[in-house]
């Protein structure tokens, strides 16, 4: 801050007399010394000041959330729904902890979905031949899985 500033505000706390009119005349002589660029420039230093030590606050908090989250027990095995709870969602850290422990365990993704439901499913061996050979179906199944298919039978 400004010295002179400084010394304005101290005066005006000052009484140079007991009386009230001794405080009147510091304050009217600390008006005096602060020159509205000095004021300016002072509420601008407070403001860049504030909003620094805003910044750094802020930042430590959102450090700390993102920690509480990703190293919770229940983010164990739900490494990447924890990750989108941390980073792309503003949810709070006991929040965020709470979904993670009813969410399902993640599985390997060959383990899930379409891969999985087909590797359950005897699937005919086709050859190079236009579907002949390889097969292990006898003529009556082939007839009956094509009716099927025909008739929209799965």
């Amino acid at each position: 801050m400004n010295n002179s500033l400084v010394a304005a505000v101290r005066a005006a706390a000052t009484p140079s007399e007991s009386s009230s009119l001794g405080v009147t005349q510091n304050a009217a002589q600390a008006v005096a010394m602060v020159t509205q660029s000095n004021h300016d420039a002072a509420v601008a230093a407070a403001r860049s000041e504030g909003r620094a030590d805003g910044e750094r606050a802020g930042a430590s908090a959102e450090r700390a959330r993102v920690a509480a989250i990703l190293d919770h027990d229940s983010a164990k095995g739900r490494e990447t729904l924890a990750r989108h709870f941390a980073f792309k969602t503003e949810m709070k850290a006991e929040d965020a902890q709470a979904a993670l422990a009813a969410a399902p365990k993640e599985t390997k993704e060959t383990e899930t979905g379409l891969l999985a439901e087909m590797s359950k499913i005897n699937q005919p061996a086709l050859g190079a031949g236009g579907g002949k050979g390889g097969s292990d179906l006898s003529d009556v199944e082939k007839g009956a899985m094509e009716a099927k298919r025909v008739l929209g039978i799965a």
